[in-house]
C-alpha cells in the first residue's frame, strides 16, 4: 500500500495488489468536507463515483477524529 497525492491534488490510497480498488479523498475546502470514494477498473463507474453525489461526503474534522479511532482499534488487535 502506498499514499500518494494525484494530478487533481487528491489523496490517494493504493491497493499495490489491485490499483483500482485504491481509495480516494477529495477535499472540499469551500465546504470543510471530504469525499471519500473507492475508484474502479470500470470506467462508466468510476466517472460516477468521482461525483460528490456518490461518495461518502464527511466534515473534515468528524473526518480525522474518526479516521483517528479506527488506527487505535486496528492497533488493539496487533
Amino acid at each position: 500500500m502506498r499514499v500518494e497525492v494525484d494530478s487533481m491534488q487528491r489523496i490517494v490510497l493504493i491497493d499495490n495488489h489491485s490499483p483500482f480498488g485504491s481509495l480516494i479523498f477529495e477535499k472540499d475546502a469551500i465546504n470543510n468536507h471530504v469525499a471519500v470514494y473507492q475508484d474502479s477498473e470500470d470506467e462508466e463507474v468510476r466517472t460516477v463515483f468521482e461525483s460528490l453525489d456518490e461518495s461518502a461526503y464527511f466534515n473534515q474534522v468528524e473526518l480525522i477524529e474518526g479516521l483517528q479511532k479506527v488506527i487505535s482499534l486496528l492497533k488493539e488487535g496487533e
